[in-house]
């Protein structure tokens, strides 16, 4: 198959326009990143001084380490499992159920990571109402020796509360009032 020069320099250059689309954000993040003024809009020159403040943040680092130690033990787990499966769709060829196998083994390359978030946050909203766990949903304890700040949870039940009474109160009025018969 001969290919003319003009649709050969249309795949290149639409190739070349598509990463550059998606790569392109993501380096002027990674230059942004050095900028030395305070505005994110504005360049003010080079400086490594951000990372310098990020670095000696404690709580930073520790979410750091953290945020590593979860991506370690996710990234183990996905390759045993994923093998692990891999082995049994190429093993067994006919059972019972291998399409659903197959959708649930691919799934995570599908479902976009956005919604895989948003439903991971409702299942634990859920998790929460129903058995407890895990508790706070991100709330830390405070340090031994401190006292608990007011937390906005208590706040925002005793606001759910309010309303809840409010609209109560508001549909028992609404309601005409049967007179029960008297007893006889």
């Amino acid at each position: 198959m001969i290919r003319s020069g003009g649709a050969a320099a249309f795949r290149i250059g639409s190739l070349a326009l598509g990463f550059t689309f998606l790569y392109a954000p993501i380096a002027l993040l990674a230059i942004y990143s050095f900028n030395a003024s305070r505005l994110v809009a504005v360049w003010a020159g080079f400086s490594t001084r951000w990372y310098g403040v990020l670095g000696a943040d404690d709580q930073f680092r520790n979410a750091a380490a953290t945020s590593l130690e979860v991506a370690a033990m996710a990234a183990s787990l996905a390759l045993v499992v994923g093998t692990f499966a891999g082995f049994a769709m190429a093993r067994f060829t006919r059972f019972h159920g291998r399409r659903v196998f197959g959708f649930a083994v691919l799934a995570p390359l599908v479902v976009p990571e956005i919604i895989l978030g948003l439903s991971l946050l409702l299942f634990f909203v859920a998790c929460e109402a129903l058995i407890g766990w895990p508790p706070g949903r991100g709330e830390q304890a405070p340090a031994s020796g401190q006292q608990p700040a007011a937390g906005y949870r208590d706040q925002d039940d005793d606001a759910q509360r309010a309303r809840q009474e409010a609209w109560n109160q508001k549909q028992n009025s609404a309601k005409p009032r049967r007179q029960s018969p008297a007893p006889r």
